[in-house]
């Protein structure tokens, strides 16, 4: 059980940090413009999948603080996981595997072999833009490292920043939503 404050766990959720950032970013250029998941996109597809997958995994090693105290207990740690963060984890997770899986195995992303795989697929793909659920984890994450090494000014400037890049990036949502 790895403590939550661990160097090991500050990087992984950094790289947790920018992999979402590369999933909210071009998962709805890929979806708003319906290009093929090709190339590096292919290959960001699986790093992406393979990382959330692990990122379940760790989900049940990592300790927690609860009233000042860690909490390394194996049988909490699931407890407390599966009460929160797992059911959405795993239905993002499944829905990427089964969509990387129907593009690997017919070589075409809509699946066309039949209408129900074509359904199925096309409602996978569009569920993955549920990703922007795994940001709500790492806003915590991020307050806590900015709280504990950040000065009161620098932090205001951080968040300001935060308001005026969600604002474009919403602003950007739209516009795809209207061009497409």
């Amino acid at each position: 059980i790895r403590d939550p404050t661990s160097l090991f766990n500050l990087t992984f959720k950094i790289v947790g940090a920018v992999l979402l950032a590369m999933d909210v970013s071009s998962i709805p250029y890929m979806l708003a413009w319906d290009l093929p998941y090709q190339g590096l996109m292919f290959v960001f597809a699986w790093v992406s999948l393979l990382f959330w997958t692990l990122d379940m995994v760790m989900s049940f090693l990592q300790g927690y603080h609860q009233d000042g105290r860690l909490v390394v207990d194996g049988r909490k740690i699931a407890a407390r996981y599966i009460k929160s963060w797992f059911a959405p984890d795993i239905f993002l997770v499944v829905c990427d595997w089964w969509s990387i899986m129907v593009m690997t195995v017919t070589g075409r992303e809509d699946a066309t072999g039949s209408l129900k795989m074509l359904r199925f697929a096309k409602l996978g793909k569009t569920l993955r833009i549920i990703v922007i659920l795994r940001a709500m984890r790492y806003f915590r994450l991020l307050r806590e490292v900015a709280d504990r090494f950040l000065s009161d000014n620098l932090r205001l400037v951080i968040r300001l920043s935060g308001i005026c890049l969600c604002t474009l990036w919403f602003t950007h949502m739209v516009a795809c939503l209207w061009f497409a």
